[in-house]
């Protein structure tokens, strides 16, 4: 006991020996807990007895505690930590447990963990070295023991060290030499603020906080392509500068896009959440991606806002502070609905983005904005009229011929698969472009079989039809319908049936239609999947085994509502999954593409889709109603047929497909509305494909579920977990909301033990070289102890709130600091002290 003096500390003394020698097998990681000890948990060491009897601790009596025996135990079988663990305790740290024992073994929450108290600033003896309350906190520790601040430090030193760190730019000559002829007692005061009141503060200051977000200008991995991060950084470059309130700083990176109405600034600052690495390359499993980003950002928010090393609890307990897996899992939670893909586009900005117009766009977008509203409350009343539908009505019955469409109007492609052998298919509706076949010819000769009308074609998942360049290409702001027959055989097939897009290397650019593996069927329109798109699957699955008409129609209007998925004749009951087109279906920005893919049936890229036959496919360059697409499958004019059947006779169905028929191919004024809002549209998506996108956050409508993921990996699933806060640190209330905005709201609770101690501590780490905490990333077990805990918990209390300043006003804060004396003196070392 010798070596030690005094009465030991446990959170100082205590703590970090327990920390870095115990608790790898008798700390919080539940899985890994020898013995059933935990020396962690008060209760659990003075209860848990040993092999002989003996109690783990018993307070103030080492003789009588399993650990003092442990400890100083010789015998490799007994001793504590085993000679396997390849740990060691020196005399000192065996004295200090012991000593620890013997004065009744008190634990103490870990110093972080714990509410922050505001105490007052000490008095001291040397008012007249005060300029601030940081330096009466600073010389009453100097003074206890006996020591004397440096002096101040000379004009041109101080002058450059405030300069480099306010700005990271040197003084000019100019500046140095006003300065050094301002004999004025507040002329260091003034360089500060005009410092503070720079455009080169915001950029300077901007950097470390960068450094946390993970900003980078490309995307990581293989390819490493360029992305658009840079309104990201000019947005925190700007937020220093104009001194955003620290709440908001934060609160908008983790969910400016679940504010009310946010606007432009609150959605750019989300893009903090979506700096991390991400993967284009045509190889990998998006699903495995995802997990990566998700858990990224996870990982940044217990290092950027906690001080914590979560990312240790992703594949088990944290094995030093209080973060279980299903801890970090439910912090998973949080970021785990955001829309978005793991495979992301070489062309185009990962979903979800956002366009920022310059504003000369912006003008004319507007003005197409409220054009389009205008047309469409137009169409509206035109809808709303109640004579000229019935008036054609009356005129159609009595000659349907006059007053309808010719058949095969908008007819574009059709195309019978009747061709009993060989590679080319005709399409009757443009006999001048055909379809090819791929695979050898024997191959293509054995696909065609018996179809629902003539013969048909399997797709073996070796063969597939190919379309040919420029066919079916559609703009967002085209209408048009695609119907096929479709004979699914195999009850597992999933992926691209038909379609016209580009793979997902650039977000499903195009239209699709995909099968599930549920049996359902799902129709994309895309310009950068999933976000940026519409999106709709059926609620009902298709049988197998058996012809099936599958077809929608698309009204050109960039909207889900424009958009009817039918099945067998009939408008299916669907889903909307996504409804946010808001750009090109034909082209990435500046009218580019890594690729262009065509109308293609069983292919995608290098994805086969096999066993199904195809028949009868109709492409039209129109949306068609109801009635024609019922047509399509009974095989008969449906519209002529409801037109036929005698007023009383005719089902409420024939009357609104009527209807419908009428206002889209016939009523004069309703027409000429559709056809400016989508010259309109056009001239949107032309102007929004010279413009910048940015990656921001966006939750999805349907949330996905989270789960514990077994040793972290994405493909092994456990137990169910809900969005919520570590226990152990400071729970989230109940009656906070359980999303990001809550997760931030979380963060700024009075009572969070650590949001504002880690936020000061990088603060004063910036203009010292060291925070009043060492490990600025770690204020757990493991971390160090802070070198003046009063000083840091008052800062981190007036920072959140200054009777002064406000609250969260970082500009105060950085204010107070430089012009503190401590900041003031002379870095060399006072050699009578040392």
């Amino acid at each position: 006991m010798d070596l030690i003096s005094g009465p030991v500390d446990y959170a100082y003394d205590v703590k970090p020996i327990l920390s870095d020698r115990c608790f790898a097998c008798h700390g919080p990681d539940a899985n890994k807990v020898k013995g059933g000890l935990r020396l962690d948990v008060a209760e659990v060491a003075y209860q848990k007895k040993g092999d002989n009897g003996l109690l783990a601790i018993v307070p103030g009596k080492p003789w009588k505690s399993e650990l003092a025996h442990r400890i100083l135990s010789s015998d490799p079988d007994m001793v504590m930590p085993t000679p396997e663990s390849h740990l060691t305790l020196t005399d000192r740290e065996k004295a200090v447990l012991i000593r620890w024992i013997e004065e009744g073994a008190e634990y103490k929450p870990h110093w972080s963990f714990t509410k922050i108290r505001k105490s007052a600033p000490p008095e001291v003896k040397n008012k007249a070295w005060v300029k601030n309350e940081i330096d009466r906190f600073v010389l009453a520790k100097l003074e206890q023991k006996q020591l004397n601040p440096s002096p101040e430090a000379d004009k041109t030193t101080l002058l450059r060290r405030v300069y480099m760190d306010l700005t990271g730019l040197p003084p000019t000559p100019g500046q140095v030499t006003r300065f050094m002829n301002d004999n004025s007692p507040d002329a260091y005061d003034k360089v500060v603020d005009s410092l503070i009141a720079s455009p080169h503060y915001g950029e300077h200051m901007a950097v470390p906080w960068l450094d946390i977000a993970r900003y980078a200008d490309t995307h990581g991995y293989q390819d490493d392509m360029m992305r658009t991060a840079w309104p990201y950084r000019d947005w925190v470059i700007n937020a220093f500068n104009k001194n955003l309130s620290y709440d908001k700083f934060v609160t908008w990176q983790l969910a400016g896009d679940l504010l009310p109405d946010p606007g432009t600034e609150q959605l750019v600052a989300t893009a903090f959440n979506r700096m991390h690495q991400q993967s284009m390359e045509g190889g990998i499993i998006s699903e495995e991606y995802r997990t990566e980003y998700v858990a990224d950002r996870v990982n940044t928010f217990g290092l950027a806002f906690l001080g914590l090393t979560t990312e240790c609890a992703r594949c088990h307990d944290h094995k030093y502070d209080p973060v279980s897996q299903k801890d970090y899992f439910s912090l998973f939670a949080f970021f785990n609905n955001i829309n978005e893909n793991g495979q992301i586009p070489y062309n185009g900005e990962a979903s979800p983005s956002m366009t920022l117009p310059t504003p000369k766009a912006q003008q004319q977008l507007d003005a197409i904005k409220k054009y389009l509203a205008e047309e469409a409350q137009k169409r509206e009343r035109i809808l709303a009229a109640p004579g000229p539908f019935g008036e054609w009505l009356a005129r159609a019955a009595e000659d349907p011929g006059k007053n309808m469409l010719k058949p095969g109007d908008g007819l574009y492609g059709h195309f019978t698969f009747d061709e009993p052998a060989g590679k080319v298919l005709k399409n009757l509706a443009n006999p001048g472009h055909q379809a090819i076949c791929e695979g050898d010819e024997s191959l293509s000769d054995s696909a065609s079989r018996p179809g629902k009308f003539g013969l048909s074609r399997r797709l073996f998942g070796e063969n597939a039809v190919d379309f040919g360049k420029d066919f079916a290409y559609f703009e967002r702001n085209q209408p048009f319908t695609i119907s096929i027959w479709l004979n699914i055989m195999d009850e597992s097939l999933s992926g691209p049936l038909i379609h016209k897009s580009n793979h997902i290397t650039s977000g499903y650019r195009g239209w699709n239609i995909f099968r599930e593996k549920d049996g359902t069927f799902r129709v994309l329109l895309s310009y950068v999947w999933p976000d940026n798109s519409i999106e709709l699957q059926t609620l009902q699955p298709v049988p197998v085994n058996q012809w099936t008409q599958v077809a929608f129609t698309y009204n050109g209007l960039s909207r889900a509502e424009g958009v009817n998925v039918y099945i067998n004749g009939e408008r299916a009951h669907v889903k909307v999954i996504n409804n946010n087109l808001t750009q090109s279906l034909l082209y990435g920005k500046n009218k580019t593409n890594i690729a262009v893919n065509n109308l293609k049936i069983g292919r995608q890229n290098d994805v086969y889709t096999k066993n199904f036959d195809v028949d009868e496919l109709k492409i039209y360059t129109r949306s068609l109603t109801p009635l024609e697409m019922r047509g399509l499958y009974s095989q008969r004019d449906e519209v002529a047929v409801a037109l036929k059947t005698a007023p009383a006779q005719r089902t409420e169905q024939q009357v609104s497909g009527l209807r419908e028929y009428y206002f889209t191919n016939v009523a004069g004024d309703y027409k000429k509305s559709l056809e400016g809002s989508l010259k309109q549209l056009g001239e949107e998506t032309e102007l929004l494909n010279t413009q910048i996108d940015v990656m921001i956050m966006k939750e999805r409508k349907y949330p996905r579920k989270t789960y514990i993921l077994d040793r972290g990996v994405y493909d092994a699933p456990k137990e169910e977990v809900s969005a919520d806060t570590p226990g152990g640190i400071f729970k989230i209330p109940e009656d906070y909301p359980k999303n990001r905005l809550g997760l931030a709201k979380w963060l700024l609770h009075e009572d969070h033990p650590l949001f504002s101690r880690v936020a000061v501590n990088r603060f004063w780490q910036q203009y010292f070289g060291k925070g009043l905490v060492l490990t600025a990333g770690d204020f757990g077990n493991q971390g160090s102890l802070p070198a003046h805990p009063e000083l840091l918990d008052w800062l981190a209390s007036e920072f959140r709130h200054s009777d002064v300043s406000g609250s969260w006003n970082v500009k105060a804060l950085q204010r107070l600091i430089v012009t503190s004396a401590t900041y003031r003196q002379a870095s060399g070392g006072l050699q009578d002290q040392l």
